[in-house]
């Protein structure tokens, strides 16, 4: 479902400055996914955490600065991204890793504190979707929590028109400078290599594949926090 040749290595040097002019609540959203890691995982002294995605290793960043993070793993398909992340990584020393593989395909560490995810299982399809989910929820641990953050969709018409006028107007001013062609080869909202869902979807989906307790913590627009816990 990953697009071919994405965005991500043509203008890997400048994502980070990308992502907060498309998606203003990108911060806002990360932060919340730290935040939820912390307090779910709150009784924990050391941590052993997977990334689903890692892009720039932003996300990561944040994760190993202000959480005890005993063994990180993350992984990336893009080369330039995987390579933007070690290095922004690199003073975390041999515990922080960045594969650069296809997590569907790679075999996670098993016995996982926590497993976080943006702005990454919209390039899934609704069927790898389930089978993501399910994988997460054998390598977690007891008491393990899944968190995501991500796009998503509504089944309410002026909503729904809400979220894609929105989407647009950022798109647009984000991507201003750039080419016609290249601008309208990643519009995102249209591109039908992505499938976001619906978030009520994806909590039922948590339930389905063994997940104990689900919530949404945080919502922004079509933007979200939400997480699976086990038993």
């Amino acid at each position: 479902m990953w697009k071919d040749k994405n965005i991500y290595d043509e203008a890997a040097a400048g994502y980070d400055m990308l992502i907060r002019r498309f998606v203003p609540c990108y911060d806002a959203m990360q932060g919340r996914v730290v935040d939820t890691v912390a307090e779910l995982c709150g009784t924990s002294s050391s941590l052993k955490l997977v990334e689903l995605g890692v892009g720039t290793g932003a996300l990561a960043y944040r994760v190993l600065s202000d959480l005890p993070v005993d063994h990180y793993c993350g992984y990336e398909m893009s080369p330039s991204l995987a390579s933007l992340a070690r290095a922004r990584l690199s003073l975390f020393g041999a515990d922080a890793i960045v594969e650069e593989a296809d997590f569907r395909e790679a075999a996670w560490p098993t016995d996982v504190s926590a497993i976080v995810s943006t702005l990454t299982f919209h390039y899934l399809a609704n069927s790898e979707k389930a089978q993501v989910f399910r994988k997460c929820f054998h390598s977690l641990g007891s008491r393990g929590v899944l968190v995501v953050g991500d796009r998503v969709i509504s089944r309410n018409a002026r909503c729904g028109a809400v979220y894609h006028s929105r989407m647009t107007r950022f798109w647009d001013q984000a991507t201003v400078h750039w080419t016609e062609q290249l601008r309208l080869a990643h519009k995102t909202q249209d591109d039908p290599k992505e499938e976001p869902w619906y978030l009520e979807d994806q909590l039922d989906l948590l339930k389905t594949v063994g997940f104990a307790e689900v919530e949404c913590i945080w919502k922004d627009f079509n933007y979200c926090v939400f997480c699976g816990i086990r038993d």
